[in-house]
């Protein structure tokens, strides 16, 4: 059960935050786990529910910023792309600005929902410091800031286990209940995770590195993704006249979902059944995705004191295949080639996610108080944790697709080519 309170129950009412309702919170992982069918307006309705049991929970006894709070963490996902991320990759490589968190500040500055939110008497501008990790007007609860925009948030509390219930895996689970339990407000600053938690926190890690790897860069779902991108070119995007992330524009947002997005790629595939993007607009439609051809993936310890002979093969894989550079192919178009390099779309970011690394110090960390008398530790310091190893190893991945008939071919021609390299998985196995 969720309960909404009637300010909550205002917002959800707006035709913006109905939009969610129509943007599969997974992109095209439903081709993939056939019961990720699960929209953006669950997701945000179970952000709501988290932020509404932290505040009871820590204390936050001022009913305007546990307002403005819980309705940030409602909204925070309101300019989310039709197809969430998938589609946000195609708009970013039009322009890197184009991020579903642009559109989300403007709807929440100009749109409609700006005056629901005046009518409840809240803030808009409380409201986008919370989604930044800048609200500062009442210091006593600056460490909500960190429940909304850090390692360890309500967002990721909730997909992870909302993501692997849909999908039907198992890989998101952790104890969610013994997590909040053993949070606890350290100096007004930020929430720590007290010793009996620490375990808890171990599993949340792992399960989120796990749901990545296994879930939101499955290699199909990822052949859908660089499908898309094809589909809609840099050079194209401007012609589907997607709405800017500006106030005179903002409101046209509303058109915009999964359904407009099938809809121009079904426009697509019957232009020209001879044309390229036709016949993969098609392949789209009828879950007849392109194939992978072969893979890498190698860990690499970011302190530099160790180096895997995998990591050094996917290095030089990767410059050969994601960059662009001439793979003498024979007989097979270019266009017909993909390269795959997760770590530049997927947004993964700071110490305990897979694909990337940001150094010591940054914001966000997750933090363990095992002993009151000193100071908090980050968890990947701590002595004998699994995340330890997952915050110095970072896992690079790339991958290499063709079309079907294509398949073979360049299987064994790359196959050939490198030899000389044991740590590349080929496909088909046979």
């Amino acid at each position: 059960m969720i309960e909404v309170d009637p300010k909550a129950r205002y917002i959800i009412g707006s035709p913006f935050f109905q939009r969610l309702r129509r943007i599969k919170q997974l992109a095209s992982t439903y081709l993939v786990y056939h019961g990720a069918e699960h929209s953006r307006f669950g997701h945000s309705l179970g952000v709501y529910h988290l932020a509404r049991r932290l505040t009871d929970y820590l204390g936050v006894d001022d009913s305007d910023v546990a307002d403005s709070f819980c309705l940030a963490s409602l909204l925070h996902d309101i300019g989310h792309f039709p197809l969430s991320h998938s589609f946000e990759f195609v708009a970013r490589s039009f322009d890197r600005d184009l991020t579903h968190e642009k559109y989300t500040e403007k709807l929440i500055q100009h749109s409609e929902i700006a005056d629901r939110l005046q009518k409840v008497s809240v803030e808009p501008k409380d409201v986008i410091a919370f989604l930044k990790g800048r609200f500062l007007k009442e210091p006593r609860f600056a460490f909500l800031n960190g429940l909304l925009n850090a390692e360890l948030d309500i967002d990721r509390l909730d997909f992870l286990l909302r993501d692997s219930y849909y999908c039907g895996v198992t890989y998101g689970n952790y104890d969610l209940e013994r997590l909040i339990l053993s949070m606890k407000p350290y100096q007004d600053r930020e929430v720590v995770i007290t010793e009996k938690g620490i375990h808890s926190v171990e599993i949340y890690v792992l399960a989120r590195f796990n749901m990545y790897l296994q879930v939101y860069v499955h290699h199909t779902r990822r052949a859908f993704d660089l499908m898309l991108k094809t589909l809609f070119p840099k050079e194209s995007f401007g012609d589907l006249a997607y709405p800017k992330p500006k106030k005179e524009e903002i409101d046209l947002i509303m058109g915009f979902d999964d359904s407009w997005l099938m809809q121009k790629i079904e426009a697509l595939s019957g232009r020209s059944r001879t044309s390229f993007r036709s016949c993969l607009a098609n392949q789209f439609l009828q879950r007849d995705p392109i194939r992978r051809v072969c893979q890498c993936l190698a860990f690499t310890d970011v302190l530099g004191k160790r180096e895997l002979p995998a990591y050094t093969t996917l290095s030089y894989f990767s410059d050969q295949f994601a960059s662009g550079t001439s793979l003498d192919l024979p007989n097979i178009p270019r266009e017909e080639v993909w390269g795959d390099k997760p770590i530049e779309d997927i947004p993964f970011e700071n110490r305990y996610r897979p694909f990337s690394y940001r150094g010591v110090g940054q914001k966000g960390i997750i933090r363990v108080w095992a002993n009151p008398k000193e100071e908090p530790m980050d968890i990947a310091e701590y002595p004998g944790s699994l995340a330890s190893f997952l915050a110095r190893n970072m896992v690079q991945l790339v991958r290499v697709y063709t079309t079907k008939k294509h398949r073979i071919m360049l299987r064994d021609h790359l196959k050939e080519r490198f030899a000389k390299f044991k740590d590349i998985l080929w496909f088909p196995t046979f």
